[in-house]
């Protein structure tokens, strides 16, 4: 259903440094170090400060990843770069790069697409209101998406058919979200830090 993105990149890690954990230390060590990059630069961009951008960055890296999920990193910096570059600059061009975007982010993870696209929407409506330059914009990233994306659709039509392709990637997802998830929510209302921040033994997320 997806995850080939990764994959591929895997792949291409090993016949550069070879089969052994030093391809992939590379990949993550990459991946971690550009959305951290990125993070640090738009936050400094955006409030002038580099107290705040640094804090940023930082917060970004003990967020609480492991290494293999890199893609929540990098995927959600580079569309956040996007999305106020084009906030910025409104430009046809902008909207077509986000529109890319969503189609790398489905390669990665499909409901990774699913949230980058909802951003485009909220920044198009942000800048212009709702009109039809709006519609016609989202329009054509939608296309640019679609096109991005159609060899895994028609792959999947041809095989196992679209409508069991998604079905398929809805029960991962819900698997994902209810049977894995460890993380209890934070307490509400909070009143006091451990309803916020809470540390846990290593044996919690064994």
């Amino acid at each position: 259903v997806g995850g080939m993105l990764s994959y591929g990149i895997a792949a291409g890690a090993q016949l550069l440094f070879g089969h052994r954990l030093l391809s992939e230390a590379v990949v993550l060590t990459v991946m971690m170090a550009f959305s951290t990059f990125l993070v640090f630069a738009l936050v400094r961009d955006l409030t002038g400060s580099t107290t705040a951008a640094a804090l940023s960055a930082v917060l970004l890296v003990v967020a609480g990843l492991r290494g293999y999920a890199y893609p929540k990193m990098v995927v959600y910096a580079v569309a956040a770069a996007l999305w106020w570059s084009y906030v910025r600059e409104p430009t046809r061009g902008k909207m077509l790069a986000l529109g890319a975007w969503v189609a790398v982010a489905f390669y990665w993870r499909p409901d990774h697409a699913v949230y980058v696209a909802i951003g485009a929407p909220l920044a198009a409506g942000a800048v212009h209101g709702l009109n039809w330059l709006v519609a016609i914009r989202l329009g054509q990233a939608a296309a640019v998406s679609l096109v991005g994306i159609a060899p895994v659709l028609v792959l999947a039509a041809g095989t196992i058919g679209l409508r069991s392709y998604i079905q398929a990637g809805v029960e991962i997802g819900r698997g994902q979200h209810v049977t894995t998830n460890t993380h209890a929510w934070p307490r509400w209302p909070i009143r006091r830090l451990p309803d916020a921040i809470r540390l846990d033994a290593a044996q919690a997320f064994a």
